[in-house]
C-alpha cells in the first residue's frame, strides 16, 4: 500500500505493470507472461516469485550519458481499437502506446508495491475504507491544462461510468475533491490493496479536453494526457498503419524524455516483424511467439540486436464458459482438463529448447501469494478423460462437442489444432471458430462463447485478480463480464473479499490458496502455459533494459521515455 509521500518517480524506472486492475487488458494477444524480485513480508509487500527467463542479451549500451534526439520505429503487434483509457480495450500494444501519452497515478515497482507516480501520496485511514489521493503539483497535460483534482476527479467519473473500466472500481462508493490536488475515495469494503487498482487501465489520466471532446469519427486515437510523448498531429493515426507521438517539451520529468518522436507500426504478424527488424524497417519490436523470441535471441548473440525477455506473469489458459452447454456441466470441464496434454501444447507455442518451458497448474507461480503445490488441478489423464466423457454421454445423450475461439492467425490456429487432437482421443469433439484480436475479446467478455484461447492473470499482487474471478464480475450481456468464465463459487467470494480486509501476508497466502484450490476444483480453465516476452531492438537503441521487467505484464509502462539513440 502507500502510506509515505511522494517519492520523486526515477529516471529508468523499472516497473512490473499490473494486469487485474484493467479490463480486458491483454486478456489474449494477436501474436503467433510479470513478475518482479520477492518482496518483504513486512504486512505491506506482495510476495512476488524470482523472474524466470529474464534476461538482457545483445551488445551493451553506449558509454556516456544518454543523448537527446532521434526518431525510432516500433512494430507492434496489433492496432488498439483506441487510445481512451475509459472506451478502449487495451490489449499489450494498446498498453504500449498509451503509456507513450499517458502518465499512470501508480507504477508497480520491481519489487512488486504500489507506488506513487503521478500520484504523489495514496493515503488510507484506519480501516481501509477511505484513501486520500493528492497529486504531485506542476503537471500539465498536453493541451496545457493543469493537472489537478478536478481532473482526477472527472477521469474517475468516467472510469466508473465506462463498462471496461468500471468492474475494477467496483468497490469504491464514492469520491470527492477535497483539496485543490487532493481526491478522497471511499469504498464499500476494507480495500488493503486498493492502490493496485490504479496500477492498471484505471490508472492512465486524461486530459479534461480528451474526456469531454473523443473522436466522433472512427477510434478515439488523438489522446491528450500527461505522458512523456504527444500527439504529433492530427494527422499522426493512419488506421491500419501506424500511430506517431513526439517529445512533449513540458514533461514534468526533467530530462525526460530523449528520443523526439516514436512511430508505432501494426504488424500482427510475427514473421513481418521479425523481417522489419532484421531489414531496418522497425528499430524495436515486441512479442511472445517462439518465432520473435527464438531468431531474436540468436541475432542477439550474432551481436546485430539488443534483447530483453522476461518469463514470468499472465498464464496461457482455456477458458470454459460455465453457463453454456456442455460446460455447464461440470463433467464436461473436468474431462478437458484430464484431456489435455499442455506439456504438448507448451513445445510449440514456448521455446523449451531455450529453456522457455513454464508449467502452469494455477494463477500464481512459486514464491507469490496463492501459490500451493497442493492446488488440486486435474492433470493430463487420457483414461479419466475417456471415462469422464462417457459420462457426460450417458447423461446427456451426446458427446462433449463444443468451438473453440481463436484468433485468425495461422499459428494460433496450429496451437488449437494440437488441442483438438488431444481431445478427439478420448471421445470429446471439437471445432476452431476464427476471429480477429478485438472481436475475440468482445465475444469472451460478453460470454458468447463455450471455450476460448485466453491470455490473463499475473498480477504482482492477487487482489488484482479480484475481478477475474469473484461472482460480482458475471453480468449480462450487453454489458462486459470480467470472469469470464462464468464461473460462481461463494467459497472463492469469501476467500477474495477476506483476502482483501486484511494486511498480514500469511492470512492472505491461506485465502488465495482456498481461491485457487476452489478454481480447480472447479475446472473453470484449463491451464496450458506461461508465455515469454521479447523486446528487441537494434544496436543504436540505447536504455532497452529498463524494459526488462514490465514488457511481460499489462498495464502502465514508463520505459519508453528512457530510450535514446546513439550515433
Amino acid at each position: 500500500m502507500i502510506r509515505t509521500g511522494g517519492r520523486r518517480a526515477r529516471s529508468g524506472a523499472v516497473a512490473v505493470a499490473v494486469v487485474g486492475a484493467l479490463v480486458l487488458a491483454g486478456a489474449c494477444s494477436s501474436d503467433d507472461g510479470g513478475g518482479a524480485a520477492e518482496g518483504s513480508s513486512d504486512g505491506t509487500t506482495p510476495v512476488v516469485a524470482e523472474p524466470v527467463g529474464l534476461d538482457v542479451l545483445g551488445p551493451p549500451d553506449a558509454e556516456g550519458p544518454p543523448q537527446d534526439g532521434g526518431n525510432v520505429v516500433f512494430g507492434v503487434e496489433a492496432e488498439p481499437d483506441g487510445l481512451d483509457p475509459t472506451r478502449s480495450a487495451f490489449d499489450t500494444s494498446g498498453h504500449l502506446m498509451a503509456s507513450a501519452v499517458f502518465d499512470p497515478l501508480v507504477e508497480i515497482d520491481d519489487e512488486g508495491q504500489a507506488v506513487p507516480y503521478l500520484a504523489e501520496s495514496i493515503e488510507p485511514d484506519d480501516d481501509f475504507t477511505e484513501w486520500v489521493i493528492t497529486l504531485r503539483d506542476g503537471v500539465t497535460f498536453h493541451d496545457g491544462t493543469a493537472l489537478d483534482a478536478d481532473a482526477l476527479a472527472l477521469n474517475l467519473q468516467f472510469w466508473q461510468e465506462s463498462f471496461i473500466t468500471a468492474p475494477s472500481l467496483a468497490a469504491v462508493s464514492g469520491y470527492e475533491v477535497t483539496g485543490p490536488l487532493e481526491v478522497t475515495v471511499t469504498t464499500s469494503q476494507p480495500w488493503v490493496t486498493f492502490p493496485y487498482s490504479l496500477a492498471g487501465q484505471t490508472s492512465y489520466v486524461a486530459a479534461p479536453s480528451f474526456l469531454e471532446n473523443p473522436l466522433q469519427d472512427g477510434p478515439p486515437m488523438n489522446p491528450v494526457g500527461t505522458g512523456p510523448f504527444r500527439l504529433a498531429d492530427r494527422d499522426a493515426y493512419v488506421p491500419g498503419e501506424s500511430f506517431w507521438v513526439v517529445r512533449y517539451d513540458d514533461y514534468w520529468q526533467e530530462g525526460l524524455p530523449h528520443l523526439d518522436g516514436i512511430r508505432f507500426d501494426f504488424t500482427p504478424d510475427a514473421l513481418e516483424r521479425v523481417s522489419a527488424i532484421e531489414s531496418g524497417a522497425a528499430d524495436l519490436i515486441h512479442g511472445y511467439n517462439p518465432v520473435i523470441l527464438d531468431q531474436a535471441r540468436a541475432d542477439a548473440e550474432a551481436g546485430d540486436l539488443k534483447v530483453v525477455s522476461n518469463g514470468t506473469g499472465e498464464e496461457d489458459v482455456i477458458a470454459l464458459n460455465a453457463e453454456r452447454p456442455p460446460f455447464d456441466d461440470p463433467v464436461a470441464r473436468q474431462a478437458l482438463s484430464h484431456a489435455t496434454d499442455a506439456s504438448a501444447w507448451r513445445a510449440e507455442a514456448e521455446s523449451p529448447a531455450d529453456g522457455q518451458d513454464h508449467e502452469v497448474r494455477s494463477p500464481w507461480v512459486e514464491g507469490q501469494l496463492g501459490y500451493t503445490a497442493d492446488d488440486g488441478y486435474r492433470a493430463y489423464d487420457p483414461e479419466a478423460a475417456a471415462q469422464l466423457a462417457d459420462e457426460y454421454e450417458a447423461t446427456h445423450g451426446e458427446p462433449i462437442r463444443f468451438e473453440l475461439v481463436s484468433t485468425t492467425l495461422v499459428a494460433d490456429q496450429a496451437l488449437s489444432q494440437i488441442l483438438i487432437d488431444q481431445w478427439a482421443e478420448v471421445g470429446i469433439e471439437a471445432s476452431i471458430v476464427t476471429m480477429p484480436l478485438s472481436e475475440l475479446v468482445v465475444t469472451t467478455v460478453l460470454g458468447e462463447f463455450q471455450a476460448v484461447n485466453w491470455r490473463n492473470f499475473g498480477a504482482p499482487d492477487p487482489d488484482a485478480d479480484y475481478l477475474w474471478w469473484h461472482s460480482s464480475g458475471i453480468v449480462p450481456s450487453p454489458r462486459i463480464s470480467t470472469n469470464v468464465a462464468r464461473f460462481a463459487d461463494d467459497e472463492i467470494d469469501a476467500a477474495l473479499d477476506a483476502a482483501r480486509a486484511v494486511e498480514e501476508p500469511a492470512e492472505r497466502d491461506a485465502q488465495y490458496q482456498a481461491v485457487a484450490r476452489r478454481l480447480n476444483e472447479g475446472a473453470a480453465y484449463v491451464w496450458l502455459g506461461r508465455p515469454t516476452w521479447v523486446v528487441a531492438a537494434v544496436p543504436r537503441v540505447q536504455g532497452l533494459a529498463a524494459a526488462q521487467t514490465t514488457m511481460a505484464t499489462l498495464g502502465p509502462k514508463t520505459w519508453l521515455a528512457d530510450l535514446w539513440v546513439s550515433g
